[in-house]
């Protein structure tokens, strides 16, 4: 696709560029917003799966500790 797909050339209808820009824009955002939304899923994801793996280490240690006891 190239700029005449979205009536950005010069020559195209200055009420056309200016809606067509508008739209681009607004796809842009859209688009921006939904990666912030996932960055933060991912975020929260990899916060949960450390917290397990801490919980994991401890439950692995206080278990294997507890063999050496007996």
């Amino acid at each position: 696709m190239d700029s005449s797909f979205f009536n950005l050339d010069h020559e195209a209808n200055d009420w056309k560029r200016l809606k067509s820009r508008d739209v681009l824009r607004f796809l842009i955002g859209f688009h921006q917003e939904q990666v912030a939304e996932l960055e933060a899923q991912v975020e929260l994801a990899r916060t949960e799966r450390l917290r397990c793996e801490a919980g994991a280490s401890a439950i692995r240690d206080a278990l294997s500790s507890e063999r050496y006891v007996r």
